[in-house]
């Protein structure tokens, strides 16, 4: 989502990566990907895998770590400064503030909304700050924490570097079970930063490594995919948990899981593959893709309004009020480039 510009036809495919991530964000929150018992707290023990259980947790959910991950990458390729950090801080928390704060007043009833978020307590507060201000930006508060990883654990030593990477991967499995065992469900909930910490390293890695992964990346390819399996497997068995409902509106950590980072690593081994090419389509979509995920938010209930005047057939309401959707976006996010300041928009 980080449009950093960087003339190295290796990382062509951070485009495709952009445009592809941008939308599944839009398709998960419009529930393009179809819901199973996992989202029903009464009927969950019922509940078997299905496609749409593949499709929303181990391919829509992919886009959040992959933006975190791209972000982190393209920091660590260009090559960290204390100039290029504070510019890149000062970014982010003009979005971080902006996005929650307009979404809030637009979204939430106005100054009521504020008054009705106010933390009332320390555990409250961080609360607060995690999630943004209980909004789908977390993304940005995620981001500068990972961010600032990125930027001290680069000057490490390479066996410290991977020494930190299983770390934080140990950690990210066994969340899920401390959440269990300590009934603290915040632990491995979607919007703690805990989630992207391995795409600090991860980045890291592919940064300074992009030309063996390059020449390797058939069997590397290979190996994240079955890594991938395995540990879905592992997660499907074990993560899935009722408790999760006070916390969010399905049973199973939707980041807190190993397999989400073998995941991202598919994604970005596939798109560094060097006959990755993008399109005029691609590249437009790659510019905008901070936009749709920071606009789409508030056209989801006007959108879907519009087209279930137009028709009652369920499909064609979810799939036509996300086409129409990512396209209010796009016009809405186009027209206001006039206005705002591109670090709010692209």
């Amino acid at each position: 989502m980080n449009n950093l510009k960087i003339s190295d036809d290796r990382i062509n495919g951070i485009d495709y990566l952009r445009a592809i991530c941008s939308v599944f964000v839009v398709v998960w929150h419009m529930k393009g990907g179809g819901q199973s018992l996992l989202w029903s707290k009464d009927r969950l023990l019922e509940h078997t895998f299905t496609v749409s259980d593949f499709l929303n947790y181990h391919i829509l959910l992919l886009a959040v770590p992959t933006f975190i991950f791209i972000s982190n990458f393209l920091y660590a390729f260009k090559g960290p400064s204390r100039e290029a950090l504070t510019k890149r801080l000062k970014r982010l928390l003009i979005l971080v503030t902006f996005w929650p704060i307009t979404f809030i007043f637009i979204k939430r009833g106005g100054i009521n909304g504020f008054h009705n978020i106010i933390p009332r307590s320390i555990d409250w507060f961080v609360v607060f700050v995690l999630t943004a201000g209980y909004t789908a930006y977390y993304f940005f508060v995620s981001l500068i924490i990972c961010l600032l990883i990125t930027h001290f654990v680069i000057r490490m030593k390479s066996r410290f570097q991977v020494i930190g990477f299983v770390l934080s991967v140990i950690i990210l499995t066994f969340l899920p079970e401390a959440a269990k065992i300590t009934g603290i469900y915040k632990l491995s909930c979607y919007w703690n930063p805990l989630n992207f910490i391995p795409f600090s390293f991860a980045a890291i890695f592919f940064a300074k490594r992009l030309d063996y992964i390059r020449s390797r990346g058939t069997i590397l390819l290979a190996i994240s995919i079955i890594l991938c399996a395995i540990f879905s497997v592992f997660e499907w068995k074990y993560y899935v948990d009722v408790g999760l409902f006070d916390v969010q509106a399905f049973a199973i950590p939707a980041y807190t899981r190993t397999s989400i980072v073998c995941g991202v690593f598919v994604l970005a081994i596939i798109a560094f593959n060097h006959s990755i090419r993008p399109n005029a389509v691609v590249k437009f979509m790659s510019k905008y893709s901070l936009a749709l995920y920071c606009l789409h938010l508030f056209f989801m209930e006007p959108t879907t309004r519009l087209v279930t005047r137009l028709t009652q057939n369920n499909i064609v309401i979810t799939y036509g009020s996300i086409i129409f959707l990512i396209l209010f976006s796009y016009i809405t996010a186009m027209v206001l480039g006039n206005y705002l300041k591109e670090k709010v928009l692209f």
